[in-house]
């Protein structure tokens, strides 16, 4: 089974269906970093019981467990790891960007790492390319690291500067090959908050 493709699917249907609760705050600085970070890790958290159920397991879901990741599900059989969500707003070269993420996330013993972050609009195109030289830059984290799947995730941030742009994800294989994860339909945010599209794919 692909576990980052189920994932990410899950992911997606569920953030998808949550956008219009966020539409007065994704353009409002002070309600922005909060309001989404909320959005992402809800969608998270309907993404691990989404895989869970795809596995025929229970699992008990979280925030801040597990070397304070953002989101974890734990098999409520084996109380094995499933998932470990990390996410970052800020994109690769601000303050506090995901690299540290990334780090926390290869150490995690989970069977699906996960990762959100950002990417500055304007650059999904070039995207790929750039995601590929900072991974090799943080590949001895991943080598030292635990052995699970690694699902990557990534948007423009902030997402009204980059209104056509859609969410991009890969899966990180073990041989630090990237792979990229399809899309039934594409999320793009700004179409479902402008009613351009619906909530469900």
């Amino acid at each position: 089974m692909d576990k980052a493709q189920v994932f990410w699917d899950s992911f997606r249907k569920s953030w998808r269906a949550s956008l219009p609760r966020y539409k007065d705050s994704f353009n409002d600085p002070k309600r922005w970093t909060t309001d989404w970070t909320e959005l992402i890790k809800q969608a998270a958290e309907q993404a691990c019981h989404g895989l869970a159920a795809s596995l025929n397991c229970e699992v008990e879901v979280g925030r801040e467990g597990y070397n304070r990741t953002d989101v974890h599900a734990i098999d409520r059989g084996s109380r094995k790891l499933l998932v470990a969500f990390e996410s970052e707003l800020a994109p690769w070269g601000k303050k506090g960007d995901w690299r540290q993420e990334f780090g926390k996330l290869c150490e995690a013993d989970a069977v699906l790492r996960v990762l959100s972050g950002t990417f500055t609009p304007g650059t999904g195109r070039t995207f790929p390319v750039f995601l590929r030289e900072k991974l090799d830059y943080l590949r001895a984290s991943f080598d030292k690291g635990h052995s699970g799947g690694f699902c990557l995730i990534f948007g423009p941030g902030p997402f009204d500067q980059d209104p056509e742009q859609a969410w991009l994800a890969y899966s990180l294989e073990r041989d630090y090959s990237v792979r990229e994860l399809v899309s039934a339909s594409p999320l793009i945010p700004l179409r479902v908050i402008r009613g351009q599209e619906g909530t469900e794919e």
